[in-house]
C-alpha cells in the first residue's frame, strides 16, 4: 500500500521541475541501482528461505551476513524508489515509514524464531547482527549448492520485480510532474 502511495505522490508532490537535466539523470541512475541491487538481493535471499524457513534455521547465504537481509533490500529498494521521486520529503518519510514497519516485523519474526528454535537461534544471534551485512562471514554467503523448487522461484521473482514495475511508474509519474503534464499539487524539496 505505502509503495502505491509512493506512487501517486510522486505525480503531486515535489519540486516542480528538477535543477537540470544532469541531476534528474544522476537521481535516476542512484535510484535504478539501489532497487536493482535490492531486486537482485531478494531474489538470492528467496533461494534459501523461501520453502524451508517453517521448517529449520536459515542461517547460510545471505543469512550468514545479517538476520534480516530481506528486510534490509526492502529498506534499500525504497530508498530507491524514494530518489526517483525527485523529492527529499518523500524520500526521507519513505525511509522512515519501512523501517519503522520492518523493525516491529524483525523484532516480532525474532520473537517467533527464537521461541521455535531456542538455543541454535540464540547462538546465531550472537554472532549475526541484525541489519548491517557482517562480510567476515561471506565465505558462509556461498554455499555450491542450492535448490530452489520453480513455483517458489516463481513467487520471489514476481516479489522482487514488483520493485522495478514500482520504479518505472514512481520515474513515469515523476516525469510527468516535472514536465508540467501533471500539476504539482504540493510543492516540497
Amino acid at each position: 500500500f505505502y509503495y502505491v502511495a509512493l506512487a501517486v505522490a510522486s505525480a503531486f508532490v515535489g519540486p516542480p521541475m528538477t535543477a537540470d537535466a544532469w541531476e534528474g539523470f544522476a537521481l535516476n541512475t542512484l535510484a535504478f541501482t539501489l532497487v536493482t541491487v535490492a531486486i537482485l538481493g531478494r531474489l538470492w535471499c528467496s533461494a534459501f528461505i523461501a520453502g524451508h524457513k517453517e521448517e529449520e534455521l536459515i542461517t547460510g547465504g545471505p543469512y550468514a551476513l545479517c538476520r534480516h537481509p530481506l528486510y534490509g533490500l526492502s529498506v534499500l529498494g525504497g530508498l530507491g524508489l524514494g530518489i526517483a521521486t525527485h523529492t527529499v520529503v518523500l524520500t526521507v518519510v519513505t525511509l522512515i515509514v519501512l523501517t519503522l514497519l520492518l523493525a516491529s516485523d524483525a523484532r516480532r519474526e525474532e520473537a517467533r524464531i527464537e521461541a521455535r528454535h531456542g538455543e541454535a537461534y540464540r547462538a546465531y544471534k550472537r554472532v549475526t547482527p541484525r541489519w548491517l551485512p557482517h562480510l567476515r562471514q561471506a565465505r558462509q554467503a556461498l554455499p555450491r549448492r542450492v535448490q530452489v523448487p520453480p513455483d517458489v522461484y516463481w513467487k520471489a521473482f514476481l516479489d522482487a520485480g514488483s520493485f522495478a514495475l514500482l520504479y518505472l511508474l514512481i520515474v513515469t509519474m515523476t516525469t510527468l510532474r516535472e514536465t508540467g503534464l501533471s500539476p504539482t499539487l504540493l510543492h516540497v524539496p
